[in-house]
């Protein structure tokens, strides 16, 4: 006895999941309209790039290099590179924060922050490997230091002890061993 799923096809299920909107989004409202994407700040936007070169490039300074690392804006799908993102946060400070291309200031400020403070801990990380790895680079020198500086005290007093142990003569070994026994009488107890 087989049981029969709902659907025949399991991608058509996958596929038929509803939009429930922005998880980030406080009001938890869709951001899509039948027109095309709608901004909480202004009027529709049209979604950034379809042409392919620009969807794969910020949309500040056009860079394309390290595309898994942008900042992609929820609203207008915009990309914006680390660099870019890190300029505006210090430059507007993490407050006036928008998406460069549709202007959003609500939903695109939450993420963009998100973002940078990521970028910034995984720069600090980057930093404190950094220091840990030159100082340990440090200290296996001196260990490697202090272990041929013991080693070589060790063959130099190993050398010493030779060279004083040559000077000296040992013992006369000799060729044969004379024993002697005296024989006791056991009869005589």
């Amino acid at each position: 006895m087989s049981r029969e799923s709902p659907t025949s096809d399991r991608s058509s299920f996958l596929l038929d999941i509803p939009d429930v909107g922005n998880p980030f989004d406080d009001d938890f409202s869709p951001q899509t309209t039948t027109e095309g994407l709608s901004s909480p700040s202004g009027p529709e936007v049209h979604v950034f790039g379809l042409d392919g070169d620009l969807r794969n490039s910020c949309c500040r300074c056009s860079n394309s290099t390290g595309v898994s690392a942008f900042h992609c804006c929820p609203v207008c799908e915009a990309l914006l590179c680390s660099r870019c993102l890190l300029a505006l946060q210090s430059h507007n400070g993490p407050d006036e924060l928008s998406c460069p291309l549709c202007g959003d200031a609500t939903v695109a400020r939450v993420s963009m922050n998100r973002q940078a403070a990521l970028l910034k801990a995984a720069e600090e990380a980057q930093k404190a490997w950094s220091l840990v790895s030159s100082a340990s680079r440090g200290l296996v020198s001196d260990v490697r230091t202090a272990w041929s500086g013991l080693l070589g005290f060790r063959s130099e007093a190993s050398e010493t002890a030779n060279s004083t142990e040559d000077t000296t003569d040992p013992p006369p070994v000799p060729d044969r061993y004379h024993v002697t026994y005296e024989a006791s009488d056991m009869t005589q107890r």
